[in-house]
């Protein structure tokens, strides 16, 4: 699956241009930030197995997000290589934020689950959504993200 995209970048030479200006800019831009995000994600789950064995991999929770993840990945990395369409990266987000909710990977804020899964996929959709307008911005979503992380740690 890798070696597609990998072949795919080095087509497009490894930046990705936008004759069209369809996004915000007519630069060329690197396609291979989402693959940083995601070998750090991998990172952290293999760091996991290591330090607390393999017992807390197998839950369900962590496989359903992890499938998410990956899911969310393919999507953006589909859309740096090939400029997919806007309704395909809609439908991959409701798929998301419907295999989270179906596994009752939920935002709980509310004694009713029917608000609470409107919310999480309102969330899910929204929050995709903000990474892909800041993505299209140079830089800025590295920064943002080591920002929103070091206010977690």
């Amino acid at each position: 699956m890798f070696h597609f995209f990998l072949n795919k970048a080095s087509k497009y030479n490894i930046r990705k241009a936008n004759i069209q200006a369809i996004r915000w800019g007519s630069q060329t831009k690197p396609v291979f930030g989402g693959i940083g995000f995601y070998s750090v994600f991998l990172f952290t789950i293999i760091s996991y197995y290591f330090f607390f064995g393999k017992e807390g991999l197998i839950e369900k929770d962590v496989v359903i997000i992890f499938l998410v993840v990956t899911m969310a990945f393919l999507m953006g990395l589909a859309d740096d290589m090939i400029n997919t369409s806007p309704l395909f990266k809609f439908v991959i987000q409701i798929a998301c934020a419907v295999l989270l909710i179906s596994f009752d990977i939920t935002i709980n804020i509310s004694p009713y689950s029917y608000i609470n899964n409107v919310i999480t996929l309102v969330w899910v959709v929204g929050i995709m959504n903000s990474f892909n307008m800041l993505d299209n911005m140079d830089a800025i979503t590295t920064t943002v993200s080591l920002t929103i992380f070091s206010g977690l740690l």
